[in-house]
């Protein structure tokens, strides 16, 4: 569960709910590559349009928007940490995971969101 003046269920399904005002709508997601397995975390900070769910059975944590469109993932190169975890923390300010496994703390930088070299051109499909 994560609170953002919203209130954010995920359940070990994979179904992610969020609620507001009482009412409650499924969280659909846009692009995500595969399906979760075994997740164990969610974590939306309060500012911004980020969230970022632990998909601990695939070894991955992903970030994607709170309207469900998949951003990118992030995996680390033993796997086993995020298989094995049981909770997830996000400091911003530090752009790093705290990832807790049953008996360790691991600490996780994230990586800047790659961004389109400078003289890219916008292009629009016909």
């Amino acid at each position: 569960m994560a609170i953002d003046g919203n209130i954010w269920l995920l359940y070990s399904d994979g179904r992610l709910l969020k609620f507001f005002g009482g009412q409650g709508r499924s969280f659909v997601w846009q692009g995500l590559p595969g399906e979760l397995s075994a997740p164990a975390a969610v974590v939306v900070p309060i500012e911004g349009d980020r969230l970022y769910v632990a998909d601990a059975g695939n070894g991955r944590i992903i970030e994607a928007t709170k309207e469900g469109v998949f951003l990118r993932q992030f995996r680390t190169r033993e796997g086993g940490i995020i298989r094995n975890l049981r909770s997830l923390y996000l400091d911003e300010a530090g752009s790093m995971f705290y990832v807790l496994t049953q008996d360790q703390l691991y600490k996780i930088d994230i990586p800047a969101p790659a961004s389109p070299p400078a003289d890219a051109a916008e292009t629009t499909a016909p």
